[in-house]
């Protein structure tokens, strides 16, 4: 699987079901990421944090700037 591919699936999850924010644990459970894929996660998940795709609140937990009060 190739960081494209993670960042795809992250954000269509988030846009597909994003009731609340999610913490990264939930998203890699929710994924179903193993072995060097979680090390590879963290770094898109990083990736979309400073992009502005995603917004992470002050609990840690992750979701969607459009669907954020």
């Amino acid at each position: 699987m190739m960081k494209i591919d993670i960042k795809s699936r992250i954000l269509e999850y988030m846009k597909n079901n994003c009731t609340a924010p999610f913490s990264a644990e939930e998203l890699i459970d929710t994924l179903e990421l193993k072995g060097s894929l979680i090390k590879e996660f963290w770094q898109v998940l990083a990736e979309l944090e400073n992009n502005g795709n995603i917004v992470k609140t002050r609990y840690a937990t992750y979701g969607l700037p459009e669907k954020m009060g």
